[in-house]
C-alpha cells in the first residue's frame, strides 16, 4: 500500500513521489538520446552537442502524444529536434512530416 499524506482540505490521499518520477523519465531521455541519432519527424541528424533550448537541439517527442492517451514508456518516445517537435504539437506524425528551416534566420 502506497504511504498517505493529509491534503490541505483534511482528506488522505497516496503521496506522489515527484523524485522517482523524475528520475525514470532521466533516465529515459538519457536513453533515447544516446541510443537515436535522427529526428523522428524530418529524418535529419540532431545535433546532440547543441543546448535543449536551441531549435535544433534534441529533445524527446511521443509517438502517440500524451494527450491522445500516449504514455512515457521508451516505445513511445523518440528523438527530435526541439522544433520539430513543437511544430508537431500533438497532431498525428503523418501529419507533419517536414524538413525543418535552417538555424540562421
Amino acid at each position: 500500500m502506497p504511504s498517505m499524506e493529509f491534503a490541505p482540505d483534511g482528506s488522505l490521499r497516496p503521496v506522489s513521489n515527484k523524485r522517482d518520477r523524475s528520475s525514470s523519465w532521466n533516465r529515459k531521455r538519457d536513453r533515447i538520446i544516446r541510443d537515436q541519432h535522427y529526428c523522428f519527424i524530418c529524418g535529419d541528424i540532431v545535433d546532440k552537442d547543441l543546448p535543449g533550448n536551441d531549435p535544433m537541439g534534441p529533445s524527446i517527442d511521443h509517438l502517440i502524444p500524451v494527450s491522445k492517451g500516449g504514455t512515457d514508456d521508451v516505445e513511445n518516445l523518440y528523438l527530435a529536434h526541439l522544433m520539430c517537435n513543437k511544430q508537431r504539437g500533438n497532431k498525428d506524425i503523418d501529419e507533419v512530416r517536414y524538413t525543418p528551416q535552417s538555424r540562421v534566420w
